[in-house]
């Protein structure tokens, strides 16, 4: 059975997961992250909207070896 979170909490676990990995993810980590998480699938996107809106994370990308630059997250503060 799958554990669903609440909004409120939902936008806390993207956030500690995102300082758990260092500070910053790409959008492809969070979404593998949280995919079991989620009732309709859009909780993501306004998690990641309202956490922005709060100041607490801000896009982010990282330019690898190779290939094409991937876009993410970054935590504030």
């Amino acid at each position: 059975m799958n554990e669903y979170y609440e909004f409120p909490k939902f936008c806390e676990r993207v956030v500690q997961f995102i300082q758990g990995q260092g500070g910053s993810v790409t959008d492809r980590e969070l979404r593998r992250a949280f995919r079991r998480h989620m009732r309709y699938g859009n909780e993501l996107e306004k998690a990641t909207a309202q956490l922005e809106r709060e100041g607490l994370i801000k896009r982010d990308y990282r330019k690898g070896e190779r290939g094409p630059v991937a876009e993410g997250w970054r935590v504030l503060g």
